[in-house]
């Protein structure tokens, strides 16, 4: 995983100023600027590292994801901008919010923003059916393989 050298205090950021240091922190890293905003609900991490993302990204993503920000400056223990993934030229993101204090010390985090990226960032393949999207989710589910205790859900913020 690679790691923005200096993490900035949260209290002092927008989400804005964060996300386009987020875009500039990918981009420098050679994985363009743009971003597709995700939740725990839109992805799904498979055996052998296949990563599916359902699309379309829903359009109120970014909004959600702003609003996560917003609650994880609120708690105060800091959060991560974490890009996991490549789809269609896109890097796809989620933002990581420590469970409690501790885990904020874990993650190196303490009340500021990490910016980071998994090394290597994988093709992540779209799926717009709804019937293989449910397929593919079980499937996963049974393999018990999975790295995305961090990715919030759409509607508690929090990993599940």
């Amino acid at each position: 995983m690679s790691v923005e050298p200096k993490p900035r205090p949260i209290a002092e950021i927008t989400f804005e100023q964060a996300e386009i240091s987020f875009k500039e922190f990918l981009d420098g890293q050679g994985f363009g600027s743009e971003l597709y905003w995700v939740f725990q609900e839109d992805v799904i991490i498979a055996p052998f590292g296949n990563i599916f993302v359902r699309t379309p990204i829903p359009e109120g993503n970014r909004e959600r994801a702003r609003e996560c920000f917003e609650f994880g400056k609120r708690r105060d223990l800091g959060l991560g901008f974490c890009a996991f993934g490549i789809l269609d030229r896109v890097a796809c993101a989620y933002i990581s919010l420590p469970k409690d204090e501790l885990d904020s010390q874990y993650k190196l985090m303490l009340k500021s923003l990490k910016l980071s990226h998994t090394n290597p960032m994988r093709e992540a393949k779209g799926i717009s059916s709804f019937i293989l999207w449910k397929i593919r989710r079980l499937a996963a589910k049974r393999s018990g393989v999975r790295w995305d205790q961090d990715v919030p859900s759409r509607k508690t913020f929090l990993p599940r």
